[in-house]
Formats: C-alpha cells, structure tokens, sequence
C-alpha cells in the first residue's frame, strides 16, 4: 500500500492467502474508520482483480464492489527470505 494507506498502525487486521498457484485472497480492516475489504487476486492465469468493501454510513451498513486488470511493473526476489 502507498499513500495514507501504507502506516501499518492503521489496519487493525489483515491477511492474506494463496489457494493455487497465482490465487490470492487478501483481506483488511480498517482501524480509524469502519471499513473492511476482501479481494481476490489472480496473479497467475487472467491477470484480474475483484473484491468488495464493507462499511458504515451513519449507522447503515453499504458495499461496494471493485476490481480491474493487473498491469505487472516488474518483480522482486529474494533467495535468503522465505515467505510467510
């Protein structure tokens, strides 16, 4: 994450998990406001990403849907870390 966003102090939980290959669900809650997403990425056959996110507005719960294509800018590897 960039932008405001990027402060790990902000989300409260967060979590992430790979089902294949390339398939990724992520999920977050926010800490300051009452919003939480869940997105599913595939980052290994299509390329896309859709999700949703969850809130409040004046005690009325709302959602919303999102998602897109997946441009890759490039890639990182590194051989003495193992992933989480």
């Amino acid at each position: 994450m960039t932008g405001i966003s990027a402060d790990p102090a902000l989300d409260e939980w967060r979590t992430y998990d790979e089902f294949a290959a390339g398939l990724y669900q992520f999920c977050f809650r926010e800490f300051r406001i009452a919003v939480a997403s869940v997105w599913l990425h595939d980052l290994g056959h299509q390329l896309m990403t859709t999700g949703i996110f969850l809130g409040l507005n004046d005690d009325d719960a709302e959602h919303s849907r999102g998602g897109g294509h997946i441009s890759p800018l490039g890639s990182v590897a590194h051989s003495d870390v193992q992933p989480a």
